[in-house]
C-alpha cells in the first residue's frame, strides 16, 4: 500500500519517514521544507519528496486551514500520509477535522512498538514513561464520526473504509506485528486517507498493493511525470550535491528539546571528545546572549572540538521547549556560527521546530537523505554537502552521537 503523498506536521517527522523509506528502497528521497506547490522544485529535481508543513506549533485554527488547503489543491490528492507526532503532541484534532472536511475516510495509528508507543484499549501512550498521560482516542475525536478497533477487529475496517460517510478510524496496536495486520486491512481502498507515525507509514509501504490500485506509485510525491523510471539509487539529482556528502570532522549540534536523553548523548560524546557546551537563554532574543555564544562556538570549532548549543535544563517541560524565542535565540546562534565555516562542520539538530528554524536561518529549503549508521537519526545532506542529522528529541540511545561520529577524526578549523 503506497500513499501517493507524504506530508509531516515538523522537520524531523519529515526526515523520520524519508530515511526509513530511502533505506528500504535504495531511491533517493528529498526532504523540502514548505508545501506542495508553494514553490517550484529545483530545476532537474527529479526525486520522492517527504514535505515538512511545519504546522506543529501552529494554533488550532492555522493548523486546519494548511491541511484543508493541501488537500483541496488545484486537483484532489490521491491517498495522502500525514506524518504525526508519535505522542499525538500538537494540534492533532484540528489536523483530523480537516482531513475529514475531504469527504473520506482516515486511519490514525499513531503507534510505534519499536519505541513502546502503544495504543491499548483505546489509550495511546509511551509505555517506557509513566510520567505522561495516555491520550485517550475517545476523547481526541469528540465530535467527530468516529470508531475504534480492538486488535480482534480489524477485519471490520476494510467494510468501515467503504461507507459513504467519512469516519475517523483508529485502533489498538501493540506490536510491529499489529502493525502490519492493520495495513494490510487498508489496502485496496484509495479513498482513504492515512495519518500517524512513521512505524505505520513503513507498514503501509511494505504491506503488498493491488497490482491495479497503485502499481509504480512512489511511497512518497515524486516530480517525475507518470511513467518516468525510477532512478539507480544514489544518484544525485543535479545541482543538489551532486558529489555528495564531505568527510565529518567535527560537530555543531542544537538540543531544542528538554528530553533527558538528548542530553545523556551529549555527556557520553563529552567523555571521549573534546566538547564545548554553550547554554542560550530562554527570555527572549538576547543578541548579547547570542553574539557571546557565537564567539565562543567559533573558538570551540577552530580548537576541533565539537560544540552544543542547547536551552536551560530547567527548560524542560512541554511549555519551555515550544518557547519560540528560546529556539529563535539557539537557530540564531547556529546559523552565525556556520557562516563561512567549511561543510566539513556537520550539523546535529534534535527537536524538529529547532531544526526547522536553523534550517531556514542557514536558507536551507531542500535536503538529500543518504544512510545512517544509527537507526533512529536520519542522515541528510545540503547542496554544499554538509552533513546535517536530525532526530525527534526523545529517540535513540546514550552512544548515538558516539556511534554517528566513529570514523570521525577531530582537527582544528584552518
Amino acid at each position: 500500500m503506497r500513499p501517493a503523498h507524504v506530508w509531516a506536521d515538523d522537520l524531523t517527522g519529515a526526515a523520520e519517514f524519508a530515511r526509513l523509506w530511502q533505506a528500504s528502497t535504495g531511491r533517493d528521497v528529498h526532504v523540502r521544507l514548505g508545501r506542495p506547490g508553494a514553490s517550484p522544485p529545483p530545476e532537474g529535481m527529479d526525486a520522492d519528496t517527504v514535505w515538512d508543513l511545519d504546522v506543529r506549533h501552529h494554533d488550532d485554527t492555522a493548523a486546519r486551514d494548511a491541511v484543508t488547503a493541501l488537500l483541496a489543491g488545484p486537483t484532489p490528492v490521491a491517498t495522502p500520509f500525514l506524518k504525526l507526532d508519535s505522542r499525538l503532541r500538537g494540534p492533532v484534532r484540528a489536523y483530523l477535522a480537516a482531513l475529514l472536511t475531504s469527504g473520506r475516510p482516515v486511519v490514525l495509528c499513531p503507534a510505534n512498538p519499536a519505541l513502546g508507543r502503544l495504543t491499548v484499549a483505546g489509550r495511546h501512550g509511551d509505555a517506557d514513561d509513566a510520567a505522561t498521560e495516555p491520550v485517550t482516542l475517545t476523547e481526541l475525536g469528540s465530535g467527530l464520526a468516529h470508531r475504534h478497533l480492538g486488535r480482534a477487529e480489524y477485519d471490520e475496517l476494510p467494510g468501515l473504509l467503504s461507507g459513504p460517510d467519512p469516519i475517523l478510524l483508529t485502533a489498538d496496536v501493540s506490536t510491529t506485528a499489529d502493525l502490519d495486520r492493520l495495513a494490510a486491512a487498508c489496502v485496496g481502498h484509495p479513498r482513504a486517507v492515512f495519518a500517524g507515525s512513521a512505524a505505520f507509514l513503513g507498514a503501509l509501504a511494505r504491506t503488498p498493493s493491488e497490482p491495479e490500485a497503485d502499481a509504480g506509485t512512489p511511497v512518497a510525491t515524486s516530480t517525475a511525470p507518470a511513467g518516468h523510471p525510477p532512478k539507480a539509487p544514489g544518484t544525485a539529482a543535479p545541482g543538489l550535491g551532486a558529489t555528495g556528502p564531505v568527510t565529518v570532522r567535527s560537530l555543531l549540534a542544537v538540543l531544542g528539546t528538554g528530553e533527558p536523553i538528548s542530553r545523556v548523548q551529549v555527556e557520553a560524546l563529552s567523555s571521549r571528545d573534546p566538547v564545548t557546551q554553550i547554554v542560550l537563554p530562554t527570555e527572549g532574543t538576547d543578541r548579547d546572549a547570542v553574539a557571546a555564544a557565537v564567539h565562543r562556538a567559533r573558538a570551540g570549532l577552530a580548537r576541533g572540538e565539537h560544540v552544543v548549543l542547547t536551552l536551560p535544563s530547567t527548560a524542560a517541560g512541554a511549555a519551555a521547549r515550544r518557547d519560540r524565542a528560546g529556539m529563535a535565540s539557539l537557530a540564531a546562534a547556529c546559523a552565525a556560527t556556520l557562516a563561512g565555516a567549511p561543510p566539513e562542520v556537520g550539523l546535529f539538530l534534535s527537536g524538529g521546530h529547532t531544526a526547522r528554524l536553523v534550517l531556514e536561518q542557514l536558507g536551507l529549503r531542500d535536503l538529500r537523505t543518504t544512510p545512517s549508521a544509527v537507526e533512529t537519526v536520519a542522515q541528510l545532506y545540503a547542496p554544499d554537502g554538509r552533513t546535517i542529522w536530525t532526530k525527534p528529541g526523545s529517540y535513540g540511545g546514550p552512544s548515538d552521537l558516539l556511534d554517528l561520529l566513529e570514523p570521525t577524526r577531530l582537527l582544528p578549523l584552518p
